[in-house]
Parts: C-alpha cells; sequence; structure tokens
C-alpha cells in the first residue's frame, strides 16, 4: 500500500490562474478530497469543484467531499483551539483516503486536495497533510504551489509587492487586533479579517489597498487614506457578505510619508 497526497494550489477562483503544474497533477488524481462549509458558503466550494473538475480529462479520477467539522473559536485558546479543528479534519481525511483504498484494490493510490491561493500561505491544509500522513503507513505529501491572494492584490492595483529594500509583514486580522501595527515594518499584508480590524489603526498617514473576490468577474477595489475610506469599505464589505453570502478579501497598508499621499 502507498498513498500520494498532493496539496494542489489553484489560486482564487479565476481558471485562468491554475497553473500548468496543477492541472498535470490533478489529471493524476484517483482521488480528490473536497470539503464544504456552511450552506451560506455553497458557492464556494462549487466553485472549487469546477475548476477542478474542468481539469480532468479522464474517468478514472473521483471526487469526494466533506463538510468541515464546527470550529470552537470560543475557546480560551485559540491556537488549542485550531489544533484540535485540524485533527478533527485530518481524521475526516484518513477516513475517506482509506476506504478508497480499501475499495479499489490498488497498490498505489494518488490523493488531490485542491486548496486556494497557495497551499504555504495562511492556509491550514499543510499542517492537516502532516497529520494525515503520519496516520497512513506508506504515504507522502508535496505541495504545488499556486497564485496567492498578495499577488494577485498587488497585481489588480498595478502595485510593487514590497518598498525597494524594505521589508514586509503578513499577517491576520486577529494578530493586527491583538498586537496593533508591528514595529519596524512599513508595509503590512492582512489575511482572515472577517472584522475589519484596520478601523481599530490609529497609526498617520497610512494608505489602503483593500480587494474582494480577487480575479473574480465580481472583482471589488477600493484604495485611499485609511481614516478616509475606512467606514466605506466597512459598508461594502458587509453589502458583499449579504449579497453573495460569502467573502474572501485581502488587504495592504503602507505608511506613507505627507509629501507621497
Amino acid at each position: 500500500m502507498r498513498v500520494k497526497i498532493y496539496l494542489i494550489g489553484i489560486g482564487l477562483g479565476n481558471p485562468k490562474h491554475i497553473t500548468a503544474e496543477a492541472i498535470d497533477t490533478l489529471r493524476l488524481c484517483d482521488l480528490i478530497i473536497i470539503g464544504e462549509k456552511k450552506e451560506t458558503k455553497s458557492e464556494l466550494a462549487n466553485l472549487k469543484k469546477e475548476i477542478t473538475l474542468a481539469q480532468i480529462d479522464n474517468e478514472k479520477t473521483k471526487i469526494s467531499s466533506f463538510l468541515f467539522p464546527e470550529r470552537q473559536v470560543n475557546e480560551p485558546f485559540y491556537k488549542d483551539a485550531v489544533l484540535d479543528w485540524h485533527s478533527d479534519i485530518a481524521n475526516l481525511w484518513t477516513d475517506i483516503i482509506l476506504k478508497f483504498f480499501n475499495k479499489n484494490s490498488k497498490n498505489e493510490t494518488t490523493i488531490g486536495i485542491p486548496v486556494w491561493g497557495d497551499p504555504s500561505l495562511y492556509d491550514s491544509t499543510l499542517r492537516i497533510g502532516e497529520k494525515v500522513k503520519k496516520k497512513i503507513e506508506n504515504s507522502s505529501l508535496q505541495m504545488i504551489s499556486g497564485i496567492s491572494s498578495p499577488h494577485v492584490l498587488t497585481s489588480s492595483f498595478g502595485i510593487p509587492f514590497n518598498e525597494i529594500a524594505e521589508p514586509v509583514m503578513i499577517t491576520t486580522g486577529r494578530k493586527l487586533r491583538e498586537d496593533g501595527w508591528p514595529k519596524e515594518v512599513g508595509t503590512i499584508y492582512v489575511m482572515l479579517d472577517g472584522d475589519c480590524s484596520f478601523a481599530n489603526l490609529d497609526e498617520p498617514n497610512l494608505y489602503i489597498w483593500w480587494g474582494a473576490y480577487l480575479g473574480l468577474d465580481r472583482e471589488t477595489l477600493l484604495e485611499g487614506k485609511l481614516e478616509e475610506i475606512k467606514n466605506n469599505i466597512i459598508e461594502l464589505r458587509q453589502k458583499l457578505r449579504n449579497k453573495f453570502g460569502w467573502i474572501m478579501d485581502i488587504y495592504k497598508i503602507q505608511q506613507i510619508r505627507d509629501k507621497e499621499i
């Protein structure tokens, strides 16, 4: 028994963003596992299925779906809650893979797990995959890179990812709320921010580039001085979420000197 597990970055929803390497890997798979969340995010799961199925050119590849378990977000220890959630998902993946392997009686099975963006950037899939690898003997884990949201954001706005010889930080909304503006960094990218944490920043001369549904037909972009447009972003974000039932967004904030604004 040998199981090859591929974590495959598929970009942000635009079929043109999926790489040739990702397409080739998807076509090698015997089984592709796709997770689904609540009903309000069913469109997101369907989009992932559509992008994946559009690349399959054979009848051997099967699709298996599972429902993500609820994460206990109210637990006092955030990291412990996340690790428990990872373990629950790893158990689901393991059960699906072993059942498929036993049913098909092949010496080698190739498993593909499509991942939004790039599997290495603020995504739990790689850590979950490592847990599955430990549970299944003679298994391997490989990551196929995809186009990430920070890069699509800067491309959409036509701006550089970083300033000359200056560092950047990629962080989350939760960390921005807890820690405030990071020291010795003039540019940050913020992901996984459902609470619009930028609204709490009081540093002077901040400029924001905000994007939602990057790469899709409904892509929405706003930019400007943070203090002037933060309320506009909050209101627009809520309208979009209400309209579509889900939202994926990211933003870049940069400290800019007075003469540059």
